[in-house]
């Protein structure tokens, strides 16, 4: 049949109902199992990541914390942490693991790319190769430092190069399974190249934050650290004995002071009469010593024209120089230190020794022989000093006064005209004290300034109730005791009383109704410190900062028992305002560590604790926030104190306004908490039902253990009229979400009972909460009758008699 004219001349289009849907297309070739390939790349990968993560988390808290022990030494042999903080794990002084970590989240997402089986997908996928093959040849040469140099297998460090190594296999596979057609890098390129410098970024931030936070630590232990009691009985006993003639020999004077003498035969770099000396003890085999000796070697520098001198001690773990230790952690040690004392022989100590911790990996016979000539040294006298026993001995004399003065065994240790410094002491933190001994400051550092305590003590009794401090071109009024309240919750400032217990919330309406306000965290801390504190971070907190004056309230060290340090043994609450006369301040503020914490804060928002109660001790100073929990909280240990800017007189009579105290027997306190599911929950509520009311935090390892327990709980006793309840306190406080951690702590663990989130712990404060987790179990009449501190293996075998018994 011929064509109509209206369609004369053109082609006719399929109807669309012909054309098969692109769903039910066979897959190309190959294809089924290229997915599956980069998939268990991506698995790999997510291994590795863990492994490289766990390395860097071990990394940093071994700085934070010396004493800090990873999963991964398991033995002296299998030791990830002597090549995690070696040299090797470092590139330009950043840790490896870090670029490890971009790395690894780069091939993921090159893997992930590749999956989308196209010409870009293909060509993600042999840059996917290239990459692992290079990680690959890298793993290669850092396997080889590991068993050849540094003597020791990482596991960790074994998962990563083999995931690395199975990944580059599984690409190589996929690669010959992906469907043909061209290949397209820049699809690739540009998804890997941003993903990496995303992480990068974000892990050099958190890696920069937290050794800043290490610096500023280290340096405010060393402030209190200082006792100038201790420091003046070493140098009176040093001057004693040389007087007398006597062999000086090694002692301790306290935990923080040691007598340590200084030989006409140590390594010395710096005037005999210098005003500073630092004695350090080492090991040219500790890595720890290494990180040390770069920490110092600038100091050399700065200080050579000035009156500081250093001084080498040797304390080698090895058996052969060391009989005080029980195993040889370091099998070269004792040949290092031998050879280093044979250097000294020549005048050429130094040189040496910068060369035996510089190549540390290196230590054996031969490597000691090319240091000796490298250095022009005489080697028929340095080989025959090596043969001598005398140098051998002169090691173990330096072994012999550590032990004398029975310090705690390990290195590096250093020593600061006698005060005692453990593990690698950060440079910033030895110039530091150096400049505190020296008796002046520097503009970027701020050491304290030298500070006594003070001699003529004000009795609390006839104290002014408030003392004017000066802050910038004006001053303000502070308090010169921790509030109590009188009948009506007014703030009264008073001595021989006791203290009131507060949250936040009742400290703002308390001060506010004796027409003050709540001290901010800038006029506290200068009234603690007796100088105007700066926010040396901008982060609005003045007190996570360097102490620009006192450390403590009544001086610039710490001092055992001049503020309060333990608790009434019977109530277990804090003493009365003024009872502790040596805990004031030069302009006479009473209590500001020791007693109570207290709640410090314009607003809600910047609400912390500083002071500490007697549990704090020589913590409880003019800084460290306690940011764990939100404004809503209360104990027996919290408190306040007011402010104002003008003086304000007090009058009053108090009473007691203590923080509920175990409440057994007790009706259940009145609250109202949202729910994390929606709408909100009454005490009211759990009359007519056993109640099981949980308080737990996402930081709290008993809590991880005990809420997928009370899931079982809940499902076995819920039919005879029982009911669980969790409360999640995790704060808003030091900028985290509280009610989302509360939150994916419980999704985490499948709550199958009633969650709710108090990010404000305002449903806190109604309990006498001072440790997680704590529970209380509560009758069908809304009476508690237990309270439960901790979850343990017993303690659901303790708790179910008592839940029994009330149904």
């Amino acid at each position: 049949m011929g064509k109509s004219k209206k369609n004369k001349g053109k082609a006719t289009t399929p109807p669309k109902a012909a054309k098969a849907p692109v769903a039910d297309a066979p897959p190309p070739p190959g294809a089924p199992e290229a997915v599956k390939l980069l998939r268990a790349i991506q698995v790999a990968m997510a291994v590795a990541m863990l492994a490289a993560g766990y390395l860097l988390y071990a990394f940093v808290a071994k700085h934070l914390d010396p004493t800090f022990e990873s999963i991964c030494k398991v033995s002296d042999k299998l030791d990830c942490d002597k090549l995690n903080l070696s040299r090797w794990g470092k590139i330009g002084g950043i840790p490896i693991t870090v670029f490890a970590l971009a790395s690894y989240g780069a091939f993921i997402a090159l893997a992930q790319r590749a999956l989308t089986l196209d010409d870009g997908g293909r060509g993600a996928l042999k840059v996917l190769l290239g990459a692992l093959g290079g990680a690959v040849l890298y793993g290669l040469a850092l396997l080889y430092v590991m068993l050849g140099v540094e003597d020791v297998i990482c596991l960790f460090c074994l998962t990563m190069d083999g995931m690395t190594l199975l990944s580059a296999g599984l690409a190589f596979l996929a690669l010959k399974k992906y469907p043909a057609g061209d290949t397209d890098f820049m699809p690739g390129l540009k998804l890997a190249g941003p993903v990496a410098a995303v992480l990068l970024l974000l892990l050099l931030g958190w890696y920069g934050n937290a050794h800043s936070k290490f610096e500023k630590q280290s340096i405010a232990e060393a402030d209190t650290s200082f006792d100038a009691t201790g420091e003046a009985a070493a140098v009176a006993e040093a001057a004693k004995a040389a007087a007398a003639g006597a062999v000086l020999k090694g002692k301790k004077i306290d935990d923080k002071n040691y007598l340590i003498p200084v030989r006409a035969d140590d390594a010395v770099w710096g005037p005999a009469d210098a005003k500073v000396t630092v004695i350090e003890y080492a090991d040219f085999q500790c890595g720890y010593c290494k990180k040390l000796f770069y920490n110092l070697k600038p100091l050399k520098e700065k200080y050579k024209d000035e009156s500081v001198r250093f001084v080498f001690k040797h304390f080698p773990m090895n058996k052969k120089c060391n009989s005080t230790i029980n195993n040889d952690r370091h099998r070269y040690a004792c040949d290092s230190a031998v050879a280093s004392v044979c250097a000294l022989r020549q005048d050429t100590f130094w040189p040496m020794h910068d060369l035996l911790f510089k190549n540390q990996h290196k230590l054996k016979a031969d490597d000691l022989q090319y240091y000796a000539r490298d250095l022009g040294l005489d080697m028929a006298a340095f080989n025959s000093c090596l043969k001598d026993s005398s140098a051998r001995d002169q090691v173990v004399a330096d072994v012999t006064t550590f032990d004398e003065a029975e310090i705690p065994k390990g290195t590096p240790r250093t020593f600061i005209n006698g005060r005692f410094f453990k593990g690698v002491v950060p440079q910033a933190t030895l110039e530091h004290v150096i400049e505190q001994e020296l008796g002046r400051r520097t503009a970027t550092e701020r050491p304290q300034a030298s500070a006594k305590p003070k001699t003529k003590l004000v009795p609390a009794k006839s104290a002014p109730l408030q003392v004017e401090v000066p802050l910038g071109d004006g001053s303000f009024w502070i308090d010169s005791f921790e509030s109590s309240v009188d009948a009506s919750g007014k703030a009264l400032s008073m001595p021989g009383v006791l203290p009131a217990n507060a949250s936040w919330f009742e400290a703002d309406q308390a001060c506010r109704a004796a027409g003050k306000r709540t001290c901010t965290t800038e006029e506290w801390v200068t009234a603690c410190q007796g100088a105007r504190a700066i926010d040396d971070d901008n982060d609005g907190n003045f007190a996570n900062d360097y102490v620009e004056g006192n450390q403590f309230p009544y001086a610039d060290w710490y001092e055992p028992g001049w503020c309060r340090t333990t608790q009434d043994r019977d109530t277990g609450a804090p003493g009365k305002t003024g009872g502790n006369p040596r805990c004031q301040t030069p302009t006479g503020i009473f209590d500001l560590g020791g007693n109570l914490a207290e709640w410090v804060g314009g607003d809600e928002a910047t609400a912390v604790m500083l002071g500490g109660d007697y549990r704090s001790k020589d913590k409880s100073g003019c800084f460290r926030p306690a940011s764990t929990f939100g404004p809503g909280h209360k104990n027996i240990g919290i408190g306040f104190r007011c402010c104002s800017d003008a003086q304000v007189a007090t009058s009053g009579q108090a009473v007691e306004a203590a923080a509920p105290r175990g409440l057994i027997g007790a009706p259940v306190p009145e609250f109202t908490g949202e729910l994390m599911d929606g709408g909100s929950l009454s005490s009211a509520e759990f009359k007519g039902k056993v109640t099981y009311l949980s308080f737990y935090a996402s930081w709290c390892g008993p809590c991880r253990r005990e809420l997928p327990e009370l899931n079982e709980l809940h499902k076995k006793y819920a039919a005879q009229g029982f009911q669980v309840i969790a409360v999640g306190v995790d704060s808003d406080q030091g900028g985290k979400n509280g009610a989302a951690l509360s939150r994916a702590m419980a999704k985490k663990y499948k709550a199958i009972y009633p969650v709710i989130l108090d990010p404000s712990n305002e449903v806190l404060g109604h309990f006498d909460v001072q440790s997680m987790p704590t529970t209380y179990i509560i009758d069908k009449a809304g009476v508690i009758r237990h309270k439960q501190v901790g979850f343990g293996d017993n303690t659901l075998g303790e708790v179910t008699p008592v839940i029994e018994g009330l149904l």
